[in-house]
């Protein structure tokens, strides 16, 4: 087992590393860029559509009613939000699509080029989103994987999970009292063919990204967000019938509020069925190891964890106003 320190060491690049390295991509060996269920029930992008997996992008849904650059411009610590009530499957949907879905479709050389709402490391697109719903109006609760190729979601689990959510982060107020909470991961050799080892750096660049874009979104929507960091790990990977050796979540992003949720309930094992990624997809063990490492076992672990990093506070940030602003065109 790898402390950060040794994974940073072990993964980092030199001039001498760099001459030496005689790797090359293996284009045959390459990740589909998304996962595919072979034994789930799919749900439809609001307004239906003939062929979900048609390899053209699905009709972007509406832009937030505040663009999402005035949203984050705020000069308030602690922005204003309306009612988080109204919250329903058509929100979600285009929550989920400004984070990660297909956005522009390009015709280069013969070859169609599709690309995500946040950029990733070598285009390799391994973070995905999963989203803990209580019954939404147009969406029944349960526990669902957006699909970024067809723009709806496959079902995973049926019924409301969010209380799971809630005591996997230790009771934090924002994942208790969320309507959704969305679950951020990394899946590992999606990334590692080209980046091998150095992929668990890329988790938390590429997740960045990708969280920005639906902060921004859901603050411009009026809805409160914020990304959670602590939490029982291996209790959610159980919840999304992940493997962390091959997928980990890395972020839980609670949006609205004003919905309480249930007690945690009893969450049956589920292996769902996948289909391949490639034809050889190759471990890199210090990636899982690295994260393994991160990981906290239980809610009082992720309580005196939450306790360190608030005492940390006390070390100051930047106040807002500090930096030199950039005049928007």
């Amino acid at each position: 087992m790898v402390d950060a320190r040794e994974y940073h060491e072990r993964s980092s690049h030199s001039p001498e590393s760099v001459r030496r390295n005689d790797f090359s991509l293996d284009f045959d060996n390459k990740p589909r860029p998304y996962k595919v269920y072979e034994d789930r029930g799919y749900v439809d992008p609001p307004g239906g559509q003939d062929d979900s997996k048609s390899p053209d992008a699905p009709e972007s849904p509406d832009a937030p009613e505040t663009p999402a650059l005035d949203a984050i411009a705020t000069t308030s610590a602690e922005p204003e939000f309306g009612a988080d009530s109204d919250l329903d499957f058509a929100t979600l949907h285009a929550l989920c699509h400004s984070a990660a879905g297909v956005t522009k479709t390009l015709e280069k050389r013969g070859r169609r080029m599709r690309f995500r709402a946040a950029s990733c490391t070598g285009k390799l697109y391994h973070v995905d989103l999963y989203v803990v719903t209580g019954d939404l109006d147009g969406l029944d609760a349960g526990v669902y994987h957006f699909d970024p190729d067809g723009g709806g979601f496959d079902v995973l689990r049926e019924g409301d999970f969010r209380g799971v959510l809630a005591a996997a982060s230790g009771g934090h107020d924002g994942v208790a009292d969320a309507p959704v909470t969305v679950v951020a991961t990394s899946e590992w050799w999606r990334n590692a063919w080209k980046y091998r080892e150095r992929t668990y750096r890329h988790a938390f660049w590429d997740s960045g990204t990708m969280l920005a874009n639906l902060l921004a979104v859901a603050h411009g929507d009026g809805y409160r967000a914020s990304v959670v960091t602590g939490f029982d790990d291996d209790r959610v990977a159980a919840l999304l019938g992940v493997d962390p050796s091959e997928e980990a979540p890395v972020e839980l992003v609670p949006l609205g509020s004003g919905q309480p949720t249930p007690d945690p309930r009893h969450v049956p094992a589920i292996d769902p069925e996948e289909a391949p990624l490639s034809e050889n997809p190759i471990d890199y063990p210090l990636n899982a190891d690295a994260w393994r490492q991160s990981a906290l076992r239980d809610a009082d672990a992720v309580r005196d964890w939450r306790a360190t990093v608030e005492d940390a506070n006390d070390l100051g940030t930047h106040g807002v106003g500090d930096g030199e602003l950039v005049e928007r065109a």
